[in-house]
């Protein structure tokens, strides 16, 4: 069973991304997660070349139309899609991504993945800690102490 999709929504101060807590925001989290699924993914860079109908979908696709219809629903949900009936028939439905949602996810994990964001943090614990350490060879390997972090001698 899959998650419902929590709706794509700017980060805010009291529900923003904390990247160095290690963590992005829940909406930013969302769009990570159905953008993950290939299916998705694939139907959603199809939208974001422009608008598209269900059918323009299966074609170019190659999936059943209830498949395209399931993830299309997700996205929807998500506030990622958003979809406009043809005035003149409205049997016929439309769908595109939604620029603003797709804006303010975007900024978030760009920031959040950013490059400049690596570091060269070196562990402090572990049999090449300890020798690096110490100047002697490691003799035994780490072992994890409770709460405290790491046991090595």
């Amino acid at each position: 069973m899959v998650d419902a999709p929590t709706a794509v929504r700017p980060a805010t101060p009291a529900t923003g991304s904390d990247p160095a807590g290690g963590d992005v925001s829940p909406a930013a989290g969302a769009f990570l997660r159905l953008v993950a699924d290939p299916t998705r993914r694939r139907i959603f860079f199809r939208l974001m070349a422009g608008e598209l109908c269900n059918c323009e979908m299966v074609d170019a696709l190659g999936l059943p139309q209830n498949l395209i219809s399931h993830h299309l629903r997700q996205l929807r949900q998500a506030g990622l899609v958003r979809t406009r009936r043809d005035p003149e028939d409205a049997r016929w439905v439309y769908d595109r991504v939604d620029p603003a949602a797709v804006a303010a996810v975007q900024a978030e994990v760009a920031a959040a993945f950013a490059p400049e964001r690596l570091g060269d943090r070196q562990p402090v614990c572990g049999p090449a800690a300890r020798g690096a350490a110490t100047g002697k060879p490691p003799e035994a390997p780490c072992r994890p102490a409770t709460d405290t972090g790491c046991a090595c001698g």
